[in-house]
């Protein structure tokens, strides 16, 4: 069982940084999910919808990346899920107004 963790960053840098992190302690890539860049934003919510996102919340997060934004997840086993947050924590995520 997994949990997937989202969350979201003013600048492509910060969800860099955030992935390199979670690499580096032993989450795989196949665990984590940097969606960014401008587009539409129909394919953006395809996109975050197919990293394990509901739909309501890839909608919100889908505008933000069209503006610039970049999102981070991280489908984390249910053990590891409170670290995958707090590394993601560390490089300053957007406040969306989801609750997660």
């Amino acid at each position: 069982m997994s949990t997937t963790i989202t969350r979201l960053y003013s600048t492509d840098s910060d969800a860099a940084a955030a992935v390199s992190n979670l690499k580096k302690v032993g989450f795989l890539d196949e665990m984590i999910t940097h969606i960014s860049g401008v587009g539409n934003v129909g394919a953006l919510e395809a996109a975050i919808e197919r990293a394990g996102v509901p739909a309501s919340h890839a909608r919100v997060y889908a505008g933000h990346i069209a503006q610039g934004a970049s999102l981070v997840t991280v489908d984390a086993p249910v053990f590891t899920s409170g670290r995958a947050a707090q590394i993601l924590e560390r490089y300053s995520p957007i406040d969306t107004g989801i609750v997660f």
